[in-house]
C-alpha cells in the first residue's frame, strides 16, 4: 500500500521545514500453487462419463494473501483424459496455475444375450451342418461395444 513519509530538516538556529514523500509498495511476487495429484476414476453406472469427481485440493501459499483458487473442471468428464488447469490469484492480481490429470476409465463390463437355441438338419449326405445362421447376439455397453464374436 502507500505510506506517506516526512522528512524534517531543522538548521542551526531552530528553524524547521518538513517534506512529504510517497512510498508505494507493490506485490510484485506470484502466488504458488500446487495442484492435487493425478487420479483415475471409473464411469458412472450405465454411463459413459464421471460425475461427482473429488479433485482433491490444491496447497497455495503467497507473501500477502490468496485471493482466490479456481478450475476449469467441467462438470462432467467425458471416458479419456482431461487435463484440468487450476488458477491462484492473490491480493494483488498475480496469478499462478498448475495442472492436474484426470482419466476416467469404463470398468463397467457389456451385457450380452445369445440368439435363442436352433435345431438344424444334418448336409446332405454327411454327418453336419455347415452355413448354419446363429442368428445375432443382443448386445449392449454403457460406452460402446467394439466387437461380437464366436467360438462356433
Amino acid at each position: 500500500g502507500e505510506t506517506l513519509v516526512t522528512w524534517t530538516v531543522e538548521d542551526a538556529s531552530g528553524n524547521i521545514e518538513t517534506a512529504t514523500q510517497l512510498v508505494t509498495v507493490i506485490d510484485t511476487e506470484k502466488p504458488t500453487i500446487t495442484a492435487p495429484g493425478a487420479i483415475t476414476v471409473s464411469t458412472d453406472a450405465g454411463l459413459c462419463e464421471a460425475s461427482g469427481v473429488d479433485l482433491g485440493t490444491p496447497e497455495t501459499a503467497d507473501n500477502c494473501s490468496v485471493a482466490s483458487v479456481s478450475n476449469d473442471a467441467p462438470t462432467v468428464f467425458l471416458l479419456g483424459e482431461t487435463l484440468v488447469t487450476w488458477m491462484v490469484e492473490d491480493a494483488s492480481g498475480n496469478i499462478e496455475t498448475a495442472t492436474q490429470l484426470v482419466t476416467v476409465i469404463d470398468t463397467e463390463k457389456p451385457t450380452i444375450t445369445a440368439p435363442g437355441a436352433i435345431t438344424v438338419s444334418t448336409d446332405a449326405g454327411l454327418c453336419e451342418a455347415s452355413g448354419v445362421d446363429l442368428g445375432t447376439p443382443e448386445t449392449g455397453d454403457n460406452c460402446s461395444v467394439a466387437s461380437v464374436s464366436n467360438d462356433a
